[in-house]
């Protein structure tokens, strides 16, 4: 009785601490820490890999388009220079099941931007959709106009 009793407070404590670091955006922010992670110490594909392998639709689609995608960021990052680190510029969690989290990656010739879409459709956080761009400039420039 008592190693039943054991067992089943093991598993619940183990339900716990799965279920609280996928709570709310917990688990969306592992998935960017760790994408960052990789990022900076083993490159573009490695990181781009993994946060697609967070959702297994984007997983099993076209591989032609993942590679695509990676190609494309690699050839552009290796135009700007040294990469500096990045920060976050803006998170708005849509509600508790969908998060947008847009970064500034400081390179040395000009920033680029990653926005990243994550969608809880049952337990666990996935990545939706993936997006960079240098659009930060004119952004700024808009965002000055319109204030004044």
């Amino acid at each position: 009785m008592m190693n039943r009793f054991k067992i089943l407070l093991i598993l619940f404590t183990l339900i716990q601490s799965s279920c609280s670091s996928n709570s709310k955006d917990g688990g969306s922010q592992i998935i960017i820490k760790k994408f960052f992670s990789l990022y900076e110490t083993k490159g573009v594909e490695s990181a781009l890999n993994y946060a697609y392998s967070t959702n297994s639709w984007l997983a099993s689609g076209s591989r032609e388009d993942t590679q695509k995608v990676i190609m494309q960021l690699k050839e552009f990052t290796t135009k700007l220079g040294k990469l500096n680190g990045f920060e976050l510029l803006k998170k708005k969690d849509i509600n508790e099941r969908y998060t947008v989290c847009s970064y500034m990656l400081m390179y040395d010739r000009q920033p680029l931007r990653f926005t990243f879409i994550f969608y809880k459709p049952n337990v666990e956080w996935q990545l939706q959709s993936f997006q960079y761009d240098v659009g930060m400039s004119d952004e700024s420039v808009n965002s000055i106009n319109l204030s004044w």
